[in-house]
């Protein structure tokens, strides 16, 4: 039997991304603009970040070589994507940002449906 509760799970969860994804906008322009340096700023952010997770090292198990390996261009990537977005929010407006981050699936869309096998969850060159 499911509850009177369950249908209204995924609309709570769209909800709450759409509420933290404004929120974390928001609050970026925000520092960005008293701060005015977006790389430093950014170091700053992940070191803070380093420092919470520092005391719980020994329970995340980062893997091994070939991990290392295979999310190596992730990681670059994603760090290409957070400085580019940095720089962003320093030059654009607020309104400008969310709307070329809103537009962006769909330049990643094709990547993804290249890359990615159908009802796989790894990229289809592993």
């Amino acid at each position: 039997a499911q509850s009177d509760e369950e249908p209204w799970n995924p609309i709570l969860a769209i909800l709450m991304f759409m509420g933290s994804s404004a929120g974390t906008s928001c609050f970026q322009k925000l520092a960005i603009t008293a701060f005015r340096r977006p790389l430093l700023l950014l170091s700053f952010q992940t070191f803070v970040g380093l420092l919470i997770l520092a005391p719980m090292y020994t329970s995340i198990h980062l893997g091994g070589p070939r991990d290392l390996l295979r999310f190596s261009p992730q990681a670059v990537l994603f760090t290409l994507k957070v400085v580019c977005s940095m720089v962003a929010y320093d030059y654009c407006t607020l309104g400008t940002y969310v709307v070329i981050s809103s537009t962006c699936p769909l330049f990643s869309l094709p990547i993804e449906a290249i890359c990615f096998q159908k009802g796989s969850r790894s990229p289809g060159w592993s």
